[in-house]
């Protein structure tokens, strides 16, 4: 898309807030709050996004440099936002109980359930954005708007909503790492 994006490590940020929240409106249930906040972090993250992108990154395309520094100042103001929101003292994400505890492979090497729980959910990530990109009619036009966008456009491919839908997805997706800053 030719977009320099500064602004994905607070689209993490906004994932890892949505879980706190939901560990907040859930606190008797706190694995269930984990369950249900994984697809909430994905659609909020992936809103913020479409906003950023409909709002500001659509105007800078081709601009690699304005993109940087648009992008630049909205990792500030969202900072700010949350820091106005919630405090700027952290936040902890409990670890629900079937997450804790290690996998004792041998005497010298044991993994954490944590640990296999990102693992696999990392994975099945992957498998996810590849089966989009692959089988579904958003995959191909993702995938004719990034090869040739002007014949994209040519044969009917709305590549501004590609763009946006591109831009949604991408930062849905970096949720996962919501996941590593559990304790």
């Amino acid at each position: 898309m030719g977009v320099i994006n500064m602004a994905h490590g607070e689209l993490i940020m906004i994932g890892a807030y949505t879980t706190y929240v939901m560990q907040q409106l859930m606190p008797n249930n706190i694995g269930m709050a984990l369950i249900l906040s994984i697809p909430m972090a994905f659609i909020v993250s992936g809103l913020v996004g479409i906003a950023i992108e409909r709002s500001v990154i659509r105007h800078l395309y081709g601009r690699p440099l304005e993109t940087l520094l648009a992008t630049f100042g909205i990792s500030l103001i969202l900072q700010q936002a949350v820091r106005s929101i919630f405090s700027p003292l952290n936040r902890s994400v409990s670890t629900p109980d079937w997450m804790s505890g290690a996998l004792n492979i041998n005497p010298m090497l044991s993994l954490t359930y944590n640990r296999l729980y990102i693992i696999l959910f990392c994975i099945m990530v992957f498998v996810g954005l590849v089966m989009v990109l692959k089988k579904t009619p958003l995959g191909l036009q993702v995938r004719a708007v990034s090869q040739n966008r002007a014949m994209a456009r040519a044969m009917g491919i709305r590549s501004e909503r590609v763009d946006a839908m591109t831009f949604g997805l991408g930062s849905g997706s970096r949720v996962w790492p919501v996941w590593r800053y559990l304790n």
